[in-house]
């Protein structure tokens, strides 16, 4: 990794002075998952400007994986995983299941080069684009309305709910340790059967 800058360009140093805070008043400020995305933003071997912009982005990034897990659970909660995939998943699941899947190699090819900034980059369009602005959108009636679906229809959607949910989950869990991890606890441990995501 590169040198964090200053708002003047200038690397932050302690015989500078230039720090814009100390850490220990920014980790009062930001949660500490929100800091980390701020540095999971930066491209290996470059240097990285200081942007509490970027930390308010990982805050609601924090904000939005809370409410779309919530909506995940509350379709979940009471449903019995198969890893067994359903025959027929339908256009929709089966487009999300193979974003995800394409989201994994992305993140795999990344890391496998140290570019963590990239893999980071594979999991924010899979979760942004294609689960929150999409698919959540697209299956909604289904859930809420599942008298208007046949029971297979139902059935498949919340496996794939599930599982690009758990995929997406474990792919944030090296940027975002402590809202990932509550989130496991909550909905995924039951099923998973370890004790920790980060296992």
């Amino acid at each position: 990794s590169g040198f964090v800058l200053s708002s003047e360009k200038e690397k932050i140093s302690k015989s500078r002075g230039n720090s814009p805070t100390e850490p220990s008043v920014l980790v009062k400020q930001f949660a500490p998952d929100a800091i980390r995305y701020w540095t999971s933003t930066g491209t290996l071997g470059y240097d990285t400007a200081f942007s509490v912009d970027q930390i308010k982005t990982g805050q609601k990034l924090m904000t939005k994986m809370w409410n779309a897990f919530s909506f995940i659970n509350m379709h979940t909660k009471d449903y019995q995983h198969s890893s067994q995939q359903p025959a027929n998943l339908g256009v929709v699941n089966q487009w999300m299941l193979d974003a995800s899947t394409t989201m994994v190699e992305k993140y795999k090819a990344a890391l496998d080069k140290n570019e963590f900034g990239g893999a980071m980059q594979a999991v924010e369009k899979t979760f942004w684009n294609d689960l929150c602005d999409n698919y959540l959108e697209i299956i909604k009636d289904q859930l809420f309305k599942p008298e208007n679906y046949t029971a297979e229809q139902v059935a498949a959607t919340r496996w794939t709910l599930y599982t690009v949910g758990f995929r997406i989950l474990q792919c944030y869990a090296p940027y975002l340790p402590h809202v990932t991890e509550n989130i496991y606890q909550a909905i995924y441990q039951r099923f998973i059967g370890e004790s920790s995501l980060h296992i």
